[in-house]
């Protein structure tokens, strides 16, 4: 799943996995708050998680739950 990611989709899943808000991770990435929200649905589709079945403010956690099962396995 995890290799599925482009190398900027790895910086915003980084960034995810350290709490920064959609706001934060524009900021550090010098990039919009809108392709925050993009790449934060495209990792989502890409971990297995609908994000038209999860609320927006839901999906970010989602995701660090998803990584964070991926590690121990």
């Amino acid at each position: 799943m995890m290799n599925e990611l482009t190398d900027s989709e790895k910086e915003t899943l980084h960034l995810i996995m350290f709490n920064y808000t959609n706001k934060e991770i524009a900021s550090e990435l010098g990039i919009s708050i809108p392709t925050v929200v993009v790449r934060v649905s495209v990792i989502g589709y890409k971990l297995g998680i609908l994000s038209g079945r999860v609320p927006g403010n839901k999906l970010k956690p989602r995701i660090r739950e998803v990584v964070n099962l991926e590690r121990i396995k």
